[in-house]
């Protein structure tokens, strides 16, 4: 049962992180923009990032849930923990959408799926055997969309990403 409601959940957090990008992307310059292709060096400095930053982020709920001490405190701290899931969440899609399209498949079905897995099995970081299956699964699959090479030139998603550009020297 308890799988059922953390599942539940997190599909809950991926809909309002789905509906949080949606309303976000006009505004956000590029940032959150769900069209468009990453190339792989790009992939790989923003996951890195936003994997530290998800890894600090679990550091922090659990060192938080390690000193409750009363039930609504707990409550508290799930609360805040679902709150910054809500957030980095559509940063995961972003990047996802992204490096699909610069690949050529479509990513906004596939990046929303692999965000909500990365979600749903942040919820199970206290069970350190699934933490570590889940740690090994989103390293071969980082390893897979930073390896796997994207189409060289204009797909149906747009032209490739030319940062970082190769400097001319006249």
């Amino acid at each position: 049962m308890d799988i059922l409601i953390n599942v539940g959940i997190s599909f809950l957090v991926g809909l309002i992180s789905l509906f949080l990008i949606l309303k976000i992307e006009p505004h956000s310059h590029h940032v959150l923009s769900t069209s468009g292709r990453i190339n792989r060096f790009q992939f790989i400095i923003s996951i890195l990032f936003l994997s530290a930053t998800m890894h600090i982020f679990n550091m922090f709920i659990q060192q938080l849930l390690n000193v409750v001490v009363i039930l609504p405190a707990y409550f508290a701290i799930k609360a805040l923990a679902y709150a910054g899931y809500i957030i980095l969440l559509p940063f995961y899609y972003t990047l996802y959408i992204r490096r699909l399209n610069d690949i050529g498949l479509p990513g906004r079905f596939i990046g929303i799926l692999l965000g909500m897995y990365i979600l749903c099995t942040n919820l199970y970081i206290p069970l350190k055997n699934i933490y570590i299956l889940h740690l090994i699964i989103v390293y071969i699959l980082h390893g897979f969309l930073a390896c796997f090479p994207g189409s060289t030139g204009n797909n149906r998603y747009g032209s490739p990403t030319r940062w970082p550009s190769k400097s001319k020297k006249g």
